[in-house]
């Protein structure tokens, strides 16, 4: 019994010393990496609306050039007319005048299109309109510039934005959630007759 006693007593001695923890040195240097990914140039509502802006653009541009060309007809016509003198060609020049004239109501028609295109898309005139679409277009460039800087910084693409980019990616989460769907898929009613 007084056995006992010492190796319990022993045993308390030894159980009350601190243990010793090895402490292991690491050769190695770590570094962490402190680089921050820059954060993605965000849309502005201008540059949202570039696009649509763009396609307005391009039907008063079409709608310009024609006008031109009926500018041009109607100047090739009053040089005929300046042409056509004497009392033989009162004829033609009546019918010269008269196309002359066609030309001119077309031509006003032609502007007064123009300004209607604009007015269908709510915008008072061509120039509030062209004030627009000159804002939209700087701001437009220069997202597409940082989108540039900010892939060739990163090595990442920017997801597109056009529609066919957009529609494949959707019918591509239908796929995967449709084939989620299929390996989940069992039945509710077993056992149920």
């Amino acid at each position: 019994m007084a056995l006992e006693k010492a190796d319990n007593v022993t045993e308390a001695f030894v159980k009350s010393e601190p243990e010793q923890t090895k402490v292991r040195v690491v050769n190695e240097p770590v570094m962490a990496k402190t680089e921050l990914i820059p954060e993605m140039p965000k849309k502005t509502e201008l540059v949202s609306k570039y696009p649509r802006l763009a396609d307005i653009y391009n039907k008063m541009e079409k709608q310009n050039k024609v006008i031109c060309q009926r500018d041009q007809q109607l100047a090739s016509v009053e040089k005929e007319i300046a042409v056509t003198k004497g009392i033989f060609k009162g004829k033609q020049r009546k019918e010269l005048q008269e196309q002359a004239e066609q030309l001119m109501i077309q031509i006003a028609n032609m502007k007064q299109y123009l300004s209607s295109i604009v007015q269908s898309y709510g915008y008072k005139n061509v120039k509030e309109f062209l004030v627009e679409f000159k804002a939209s277009k700087a701001e437009y460039t220069y997202y597409q510039s940082a989108i540039a800087k900010w892939e060739q910084q990163t090595g990442n693409k920017a997801e597109p934005d056009n529609l066919k980019a957009k529609l494949q990616r959707k019918t591509q989460e239908v796929k995967e959630r449709e084939n989620n769907r299929q390996s989940h898929h069992y039945r509710s009613d077993r056992g149920g007759r």
